[in-house]
């Protein structure tokens, strides 16, 4: 089990059993596109570690297959979810908890690489606690005395600037110089609360007991001991190393578990570089953001009209304009003097040339880099802010349940099926769990058996080997 799939479908299936969750909640949590709710991806995080309540027994192979590696999944995501909205847990158990997560992810990377999450996230999530447990060893040197929050290390007063400057009056949009007498109007009143603190009414929120989808926690609100001086980092980094370990062993055996000590015995390899190179600072540690391990691009002939780019093209005259367009300065396109007219660059700046045609570079990019249908968003700012697209909103949403998937003559995602595998000379019968469907470069959910059938059908279908009978 330590080398599987997880994808929405599965996730799905156990979502909607969970207490007070309906098909439609649980098709927003999935939603993939809307990128900026916060509260929301922190809800679908706890529904995952939820998942660890359910029991193995009295489900299909299949379905215990998966159920266990969401269990392991929770385990993982609640080890640094938990220390930023548990108001109840003490230094040791959030800095324990984050060497946890940090040592299982470099685990799984090591494994899996990019099949289990971007490098760009990876980088991210172990930059997070190298940084808090660096600022606690600064706090400790600075005043051990003092409490030390993690929340703080994040960026919540950032936001908190931000929104002090987006608020102050009904103009939302502004310039640099009304930035820089905004922000310095939301510094004077910081430093009134500061001063002041029974001014600052905080978080209107009174209890966060059986809350869900915790963006922001007040340091108010923590109960826990967060003194500086109560965390031993070495002995709670031991700890967290063990407790990462006891977990790899619980699900998948004794062969999973790892000796960083050794691992990190040579000094070109640690958490940021599990294999001796920088997680995430290579073209080729980037993932796409809508890819579930079944995700096939979209065709590029439906992306809006996009141009066919000739490869013999001469790539020194894209050169030459990518140097012109780097040594255009500001004071280049200003005018002479006030009766002038602005200058405009030349259009060979901003076009690209294939065919015999000129194309903005912005088409280009956006119809081969994020694909047609991902490329043109809705004007309404709110909607453009959460990746709303207008294809998005013109196709039905596949809702990819069981009551739709359902019916006679048809094979759908999830299924279990059996199939003729060869490996060598030794031929076998293999008990397979459907992943997905691709039918014409197009990823579906529902096969009917006609097509099946066909000799000449374009279809690929992707599943996981569950067991192989010999024959």
């Amino acid at each position: 089990m330590w080398d599987g799939i997880c994808n929405r479908h599965q996730l799905l299936n156990f979502l909607v059993k969970l207490h007070g969750m309906s098909e439609e909640k649980a098709q927003q949590l999935l939603d993939p596109a809307d990128k900026q709710n916060v509260p929301k991806a922190v809800a679908l995080l706890q529904a995952i570690c939820s998942l660890r309540d359910f029991s193995l027994d009295q489900l299909l192979p299949s379905e215990q297959s998966d159920l266990h590696r969401f269990h392991f999944l929770g385990e993982v995501l609640s080890s640094f979810l938990f220390p930023f909205i548990d108001i109840n847990m003490s230094l040791d158990q959030q800095i324990t908890s984050l060497v946890k997560y940090a040592h299982l992810i470099c685990a799984c990377w090591m494994r899996h690489g990019n099949s289990f999450m971007s490098g760009a996230l990876y980088a991210d999530g172990q930059a997070i606690v190298k940084n808090i447990v660096f600022s606690l060893a600064k706090q400790q040197i600075l005043n051990e005395k003092r409490d030390f929050h993690i929340i703080l290390d994040g960026t919540d007063r950032l936001e908190q600037v931000f929104s002090d400057a987006r608020t102050q009056d009904h103009s939302r949009n502004f310039d640099i110089l009304q930035l820089s007498q905004k922000l310095a109007t939301a510094s004077t009143i910081n430093n009134i609360l500061l001063r002041n603190p029974e001014l600052d009414r905080g978080h209107a929120r009174l209890s966060l007991a059986g809350a869900s989808g915790i963006d922001h926690v007040n340091p108010k609100s923590c109960v826990g001991n967060l003194i500086s001086s109560s965390a031993n980092i070495q002995a709670l980094w031991a700890t967290g190393q063990q407790e990462a370990n006891a977990v790899l062993n619980q699900y998948f055996g004794e062969g999973a578990t790892i000796t960083f000590t050794a691992l990190f015995k040579d000094r070109t390899k640690d958490l940021l570089r599990p294999e001796g190179k920088y997680v995430g600072a290579t073209a080729s540690d980037s993932t796409d953001e809508y890819n579930d391990g079944n995700y096939v691009p979209p065709n590029t002939a439906h992306a809006s009209a996009a141009p066919t780019l000739d490869s013999s093209s001469d790539e020194d005259d894209v050169g030459n304009i990518a140097a012109r367009a780097a040594n255009i300065g500001i004071e280049d396109l200003l005018p002479a003097s006030p009766n002038h007219p602005i200058q405009t660059p030349p259009s060979t700046n901003f076009l690209l040339g294939a065919d015999g045609k000129e194309y903005y570079k912005g088409s280009i990019v956006s119809a081969y880099l994020r694909g047609g249908h991902r490329a043109k968003k809705v004007v309404e700012r709110t909607l453009r802010a959460r990746g709303v697209t207008l294809e998005s909103l013109r196709e039905p949403q596949n809702l990819n349940t069981t009551d739709i998937l359902s019916g006679d003559g048809a094979v759908v995602t999830g299924d279990i099926a059996a199939t003729i595998v060869r490996a060598g000379e030794l031929v076998c019968l293999a008990v397979i769990h459907i992943i997905g469907f691709t039918l014409n470069k197009s990823r579906v959910d529902r096969i009917a058996i006609e097509v099946l059938e066909q000799q000449s059908s374009n279809l690929v279908v992707t599943g996981e080997v569950l067991d192989i009978l010999s024959m």
